[in-house]
């Protein structure tokens, strides 16, 4: 069953970018195959005045030799306080050209 076009949203505020492929490692943990999965994604291009943002790897911690609690993306970034991640992306925006959608 094709979801995308079924969903209510404002497409002024949301793309939906479809993903047509994904392959998951099967074993019986799931916190071991979590690990294992690739998902293939239809290529989204940012129209001009958009910025682009992974949301998920917003949420991923808890990786080995990384602080507990501490997301991988502020690890790996050294993003760890607001005005950081704040200057991140306003400083990244303006390289490309983009307007991020939050302050």
């Amino acid at each position: 069953m094709d979801i995308v076009p079924r969903l209510c949203h404002d497409p002024e505020i949301l793309s939906i970018e479809r993903e047509p492929a994904s392959a998951v490692y099967h074993s019986e943990d799931p916190e071991l195959a979590k690990h294992f999965t690739a998902v293939l994604r239809e290529e989204f291009e940012p129209q001009e005045g958009q910025a682009l943002i992974v949301c998920a790897s917003l949420l991923e911690m808890d990786h080995a030799g990384t602080p507990s609690g501490i997301s991988a993306v502020e690890h790996a970034f050294g993003i760890d306080t607001e005005e950081k991640r704040v200057s991140f992306l306003d400083r990244y925006a303006s390289l490309s050209g983009h307007v991020p959608f939050f302050a």
